[in-house]
């Protein structure tokens, strides 16, 4: 889940990501913000999802500017 809020306060937004799904294998981290990665890409897995949460995250932090991350 990908979460966006605007905080007036502070001038600016804040950009949560939220892994509602199994835990991420270490070997795996490495890859976790590229398109469409899954740590489970098996016909037959047990959770769904395309693999793009943290793909969109991480290009929002992108396009808001490097002070972000």
């Amino acid at each position: 889940m990908v979460f966006v809020r605007q905080v007036p306060e502070a001038g600016m937004f804040e950009l949560r990501a939220r892994n509602t799904r199994i835990c991420i294998p270490q070997e795996k981290v490495q890859s976790i913000f590229d398109m469409f990665e899954q740590v489970d890409s098996s016909a037959t897995r047990r959770y769904g999802g395309v693999g793009l949460a943290l793909y969109i995250v991480k290009k929002f932090a992108e396009i808001l500017g490097d002070g972000l991350m």
